[in-house]
């Protein structure tokens, strides 16, 4: 049996470890910057707080607060130590790897031996083996990366929250010692002028300075009052700042070991998942090995019993290209029935659509009919108003000859003004804005009808009230006639 397509797959997948291993080796220099980045990092806030402690000038509670800070930074240090000695140890694996890699390629090329089934399978055990290796030092470089990066974000975001809060209580303390300054001068002041009033001399000066001496002692008494004050709201504000350091400390680290668990147990339940993984594609592997194997095995066996040697295999080959060329004919026909009914369906879709779009446009139709329709109605309300007008006018005008002219006057008054009605309301009608501009010009336009109708009937009682006044007015020879 030929062994070389097999020694190539080994080759090859030897190939493809050196590459991981190069892959990790540029990993560990990346980790590696990233560590003496931190290392910098470290020492600068260790460099930075001592100055911090040496700048104020009186101890206090933030001397603590540094403390704290640089035991945290001395921890943040050895972790940091921690993590470079585990890398080291990562280090040394991967030349362990990279020299079994090397003995193994430098190993005579055995596709001149024949090697038997045990050599074979040792060397895919191997190989399997070190994948696993090599797939459990990149899972432990890229925790131990993130990792990295995690404690580095939170070391950041607290060493920030710390300056923070130590400028803000050095900001507050500067303010309450310029205070205290300003009320120690007043004090020195209002002594000053206490010992310079009690020099003088004279019986005429004695109620003066007893007002003074009086006042300075309010004084000293509110000065005294002020700078206990002060240093009460110094203390309350020191406990208070010192309590809501306490709590966010407290709440970081809640926050950021229930982070830490949880992204424990993700790893954890990653790593079992893709060593099973990993157990299963080998059996597989194994098997699919056999598998090719015994299959090997009975295609010689047929050979030897059919004699399939040089052109008798022929006849086999011409029927499995038959069958071959009939089940791609099945299969182009299936696809074409396909694409047909898919066009059918886009067909009857478009078709819908376009059933759809003609029904909004009947329905458009029939509420622009239905407008023009009222509009019409209103129209024709209107025409009957103004006829009534006219016949009611040419039955009092024989009785009310002398009022003629002002009530033709009123009368065309009253048209033109329901003429103006009626184009405000064709107008209006012509624009519809949906159905709430529909309602609103249908309200307007009754409002409107409505307006000319009272028009009409005001001009009735005008019209008869004329009519009486002319009667009252003419005298009694002239009503006979």
């Amino acid at each position: 049996m030929d062994v070389s397509p097999k020694m190539e797959g080994l080759k090859q997948e030897i190939h493809d470890l050196k590459q991981k291993l190069q892959l990790a080796q540029q990993m560990e220099r990346a980790y590696l910057d990233e560590i003496e980045q931190l290392k910098d990092a470290l020492h600068s806030m260790s460099v930075s707080r001592p100055q911090s402690t040496t700048d104020s000038p009186k101890p206090s509670n933030d001397t603590c607060i540094v403390e704290q800070l640089e035991q945290r930074v001395l921890c943040a240090e050895q972790e940091v130590t921690r993590l470079t000695e585990q890398l080291r140890l990562s280090k040394q694996q991967r030349i362990h790897l990279e020299e079994r890699l090397e003995t193994l390629t430098s190993e005579p090329s055995v596709s001149s031996f024949d090697l038997n089934q045990s050599d074979r399978t040792q060397l895919v055990e191997e190989v399997a083996r070190l994948k696993e290796e090599l797939d459990n030092m990149e899972a432990s470089s890229r925790v131990e990366r993130s990792k990295l990066e995690r404690r580095l974000a939170e070391s950041e975001e607290e060493r920030a929250s710390l300056q923070s809060d130590v400028s803000e209580l050095e900001r507050h303390l500067k303010e309450l010692r310029n205070e205290m300054a300003d009320t120690r001068a007043q004090l020195q002041a209002v002594e000053l002028q206490a010992n310079c009033s009690t020099d003088t001399r004279g019986s005429s000066v004695f109620s003066e300075v007893e007002d003074r001496r009086i006042r300075a002692e309010g004084l000293v008494l509110r000065q005294r009052q002020s700078i206990e004050n002060l240093t009460a709201e110094l203390k309350r504000t020191q406990a208070e700042a010192k309590r809501k350091l306490t709590e966010e400390v407290q709440k970081l680290e809640i926050r950021f070991r229930d982070r830490d668990t949880k992204f424990t147990d993700n790893l954890v339940a990653e790593r079992t998942r893709l060593l099973a993984d990993n157990r299963t594609l080998t059996l597989q592997l194994q098997q699919l090995e056999e598998l090719q194997l015994d299959n090997e095995r009975r295609a010689m066996k047929l050979s030897k019993a059919f004699n399939f040697h040089g052109d008798c295999q022929e006849p086999l080959i011409s029927m499995l290209e038959r069958r071959i060329t009939t089940l791609q004919r099945r299969l182009n026909e299936k696809t074409s029935l396909v694409d047909g009914l898919r066009e059918r369906v886009l067909k009857a879709n478009l078709l819908r659509r376009q059933m759809q779009t003609e029904l909004w446009s009947q329905m458009d139709t029939n509420a622009r009919l239905s407008e023009q329709l009222a509009r019409y109605q209103q129209q024709k309300l209107v025409s009957e108003t103004s006829s009534n007008l006219e016949q009611t006018k040419q039955t009092k005008h024989s009785s009310a000859g002398a009022s003629a002219q002002p009530v033709a006057d009123r009368t065309t008054l009253s048209m033109s003004l329901s003429g103006e009605h009626v184009q405000t309301a064709h107008d209006e009608n012509t624009n519809p804005c949906g159905k709430h501009a529909q309602s609103l010009s249908k309200k307007a336009e009754e409002s409107k009808i409505a307006k000319v109708k009272q028009i009409a009937v005001d001009l009735n009682h005008l019209e008869m009230n004329s009519g009486q006044t002319s009667e009252t007015e003419l005298p009694s020879n002239c009503k006979a006639s």
